[in-house]
């Protein structure tokens, strides 16, 4: 952790915790009951994380504004995130989803009770998902 004005971690019963902090202002992390969590974020200014009972999260974020994340037993999470403004997640009861976002502005996920979600988004102003039983 390095450069950082604020952070906030609380995280419980945990098997592997991997995370690496570079030049935040804000990082919020409530992450309860995983096995896996990796995190590599350099230079955002904020960062909200509320994750509980994941097995795998692996999350990859450079050069954001705000990230909000908000993960319910999941299985597995890939996120690959560069250079965006918002990107606000809401991630309820899957199994495996891959996201890979690229220089956006606005990204609103709520995805809900899926078993496989793969995502390429590249180069969008504003993306708004609805994704849910599918």
């Amino acid at each position: 952790m390095i450069a950082l004005d604020i952070i906030v971690l609380d995280i419980e019963v945990r098997d592997i915790s991997i995370l690496k902090f570079r030049d935040l202002s804000m990082t919020a992390l409530d992450v309860i009951p995983l096995d896996i969590l990796v995190l590599d974020i350099i230079a955002l200014d904020i960062v909200v994380l509320n994750i509980i009972a994941l097995d795998i999260v692996v999350l990859d974020i450079i050069a954001l504004h705000i990230i909000v994340l908000d993960i319910i037993t999941l299985d597995i999470v890939v996120l690959d995130i560069i250079a965006l403004d918002i990107v606000v997640l809401n991630i309820v009861a899957l199994d495996i989803v891959v996201l890979n976002i690229v220089a956006l502005d606005i990204v609103v996920l709520n995805i809900i009770a899926l078993h496989i979600v793969v995502l390429e988004i590249m180069e969008l102003d504003i993306g708004v998902l609805d994704i849910i039983a599918q």
